[in-house]
């Protein structure tokens, strides 16, 4: 195999046994990328349905056009490989047929395998680049302007262009798959720390100011974030595992596994993607009908926070409206003090 797995078997074994393995193996690579991509779609097609219309409450998802282009671009992803997948199966399958038939191995169908493997191994790396780049683009939303933000929005890049290299590398020279699967297991675990870490901090630091019910969404918003980041790390770590040992059993898997790894790519994202036209097209309750209870709706987690060090305090006799991450605090008839952010002067 190409892709730096440990096989069972080896064109040394006799070339009808190899190639009866590869069909094996690659046949339960494209069912298990068929599956994966089964579950990717109904997101995709649940995403694009919110994206696409008016929320009832007349709020706008924040970055709605970047969200939109990111999706069909995922899409566009997952279809190809997925497409992939499939041909390859059917290109050994017509392989090990010529061979059992003409008892030739059919050369020219094998290169044309090794080459479209090699094709289906750059798609995985330039998906996953997409895919953190959005991940990317959360995190500096998430930290707005802080003074850091550059900082941390430059270090993340450099890292991310590296896994990509990284796995260029890896796929030309054939080296170790472990190195460009445990770069970007780095470089995710890194995201998600500052990001969820960004959202607690500030939800903790402006947690006095609105009491209870912002400690619900901004732990919700770290939720929504863990749950898709760690799908992936996941994913990451289980696909790396099955590349220890070279048993039949484990072959299976890592085929399994490979399949599968595609479409997680872009079922991570399409979830946070989802989430986030979720929250924004809750319809929202009347305030007058609700007197001094507090409507709160969240855009998490791409909508970007206001900064809590420069903030200057206002009387509001009739509305008041503080933004934290994403989510928006509305109380009426209340003359209480609010936090307003100096852009709203």
């Amino acid at each position: 195999m190409t892709n730096g797995a440990t096989v069972s078997v080896s064109p040394s074994d006799g070339p009808t046994a190899y190639i009866w393995y590869l069909v094996q193996w690659q046949s339960l690579s494209a069912a298990s990328a068929l599956f994966g991509n089964g579950l990717f779609m109904l997101l995709f097609i649940l995403a694009l349905a919110y994206l696409f219309r008016t929320p009832p409450n007349g709020h706008q998802i924040p970055g709605r056009t970047i969200l939109r282009v990111t999706a069909i671009v995922l899409a566009s992803f997952a279809l190809v490989q997925v497409t992939m997948d499939v041909v390859l199966a059917a290109l050994v399958s017509n392989a090990l047929t010529d061979r059992i038939l003409d008892s030739q191995t059919p050369r020219t169908v094998m290169r044309a395998y090794n080459m479209l493997y090699l094709v289906r191994q750059g798609m995985l790396a330039l998906n996953n680049l997409v895919a953190d780049a959005l991940f990317l683009y959360r995190c500096k939303l998430v930290w707005g302007p802080h003074r850091l933000t550059r900082y941390i929005v430059g270090g993340l890049s450099f890292l991310i262009l590296a896994t990509a290299a990284v796995a260029v590398v890896t796929i030309y020279y054939k080296l170790n798959i472990h190195i460009p699967f445990g770069v970007a297991l780095g470089t995710n675990v890194i995201l998600l720390g500052l990001t969820a870490g960004r959202i607690w901090y500030k939800g903790r630091e402006a947690e006095p100011l609105m009491g209870r019910a912002l400690r619900t969404r901004w732990r919700a918003a770290v939720t929504i974030i863990l749950e898709s980041s760690l799908l992936y790390v996941v994913a990451n770590v289980v696909y790396m595992a099955s590349q220890t040992n070279d048993t039949n059993v484990l072959s299976n898997f890592q085929a399994i596994c490979w399949g599968a790894l595609a479409q997680v790519v872009n079922i991570v994202p399409m979830m946070m993607i989802v989430r986030v036209a979720l929250g924004s097209n809750a319809a929202e309750p009347d305030p007058e009908q609700s007197g001094r209870n507090a409507v709160i709706t969240i855009d998490l987690p791409m909508g970007p926070p206001p900064t809590m060090d420069s903030v200057e305090t206002w009387n509001m006799k009739s509305r008041g409206e503080v933004s934290l991450a994403g989510a928006t605090i509305v109380e009426r008839d209340t003359s209480h003090d609010w936090t307003k952010p100096k852009e709203w002067a």
